[in-house]
């Protein structure tokens, strides 16, 4: 994930309408990260005891604008050292093959 992709889903942000609240990726079917929340979305999630992200979601679809895209940094999952050895991350460049 790099800043194109960040910058893309902050452009899907800004151009959303006043009744989606949430920017989620989703890449070739696939729901992707990160989301963007508006501050007031964030508030209400923290006001409800056990709330996260996901299930408030699927609580309020009516909130979500999908950011359709076939990008697929959206959803590679790099959360254990072996999700990085897949990716051959190398050193701080991304992607890099061996």
């Amino acid at each position: 994930m790099g800043a194109t992709e960040i910058e893309s889903l902050l452009d899907q942000f800004y151009q959303r309408t006043v009744s989606e609240e949430i920017v989620l990726p989703i890449a070739n079917g696939q729901r992707g990260n990160p989301v963007i929340f508006s501050r007031s979305v964030i508030n209400q999630i923290l006001q409800i005891s056990g709330m996260v992200c996901r299930q408030y979601i699927v609580l309020h679809p009516e909130l979500v604008k999908s950011f359709a895209t076939d990008n697929e940094a959206y959803v590679l999952d790099v959360d254990t050292p072996t999700d990085i050895q897949s990716l051959q991350i190398d050193g701080g460049n991304p992607l890099k093959s061996n």
